[in-house]
């Protein structure tokens, strides 16, 4: 896979940058990092291990094995780092990964040795990675590092104003089909 290869050589050749983040994020004052970022360095690591943990914990108790959602979590990862760095470098407003990560994974641990809970736990969250739903918003907050390096006086308020825009988006959506769903009926959602 081009992607995965492309993301690894991309962290080999970062990997002195990810010592130092990683140095400063254990070691460093709560700010630690650079002023210029959108985020301190404590915050990003601990901030990752967190988002990491809480999804295997996720994919667990969806009926996940351990081994599965760990090899998920990965290929995730690696798909979306990989899009992330080919919008940033192209300009392109959109990506999405050429392969969902399920289906590298199951590629990957082969199916023959899957328990059925762990198969369902895959399917289970198969939308949640594949093509138009989560894929949106790697781009955006590529996006918003991007903008970040052009208007410095805000850069610590764009994360935030995208995590307010992102949960303001859920709240809408949930209220619209709540309307729709009492106003019309679930099933004539078309009419």
């Amino acid at each position: 896979c081009v992607l995965c290869l492309r993301v690894l050589w991309g962290l080999w050749i970062g990997r002195r940058h990810l010592r130092y983040v990683f140095s400063q994020a254990f070691t460093g004052g709560a700010d630690a990092g650079r002023v210029e970022e959108m985020l301190s360095y404590r915050r990003s690591v601990f901030g990752i291990f967190l988002g990491l943990a809480f999804v295997v914990g996720f994919l667990r108790h969806a009926g996940m094995g351990y081994t599965m959602a760990v090899v998920l979590v990965l290929f995730s990862l690696i798909g979306y780092v990989g899009i992330a760095r080919i919008v940033a470098e192209t300009g392109l407003l959109y990506g999405v990964a050429p392969v969902a990560a399920q289906s590298v994974t199951i590629y990957f641990l082969g199916s023959q040795g899957v328990s059925v809970a762990s198969m369902f736990g895959m399917v289970f969250n198969y939308m949640l990675g594949t093509q138009d739903s989560l894929g949106l918003y790697v781009p955006a907050v590529t996006q918003i590092g991007k903008l970040a390096d052009r208007v410095p006086s805000v850069r610590r308020r764009l994360l935030p104003a995208l995590v307010a825009a992102g949960a303001l988006g859920v709240f809408v959506s949930i209220t619209y089909t709540l309307d729709l769903s009492y106003g019309r009926g679930a099933y004539n959602f078309v009419n």
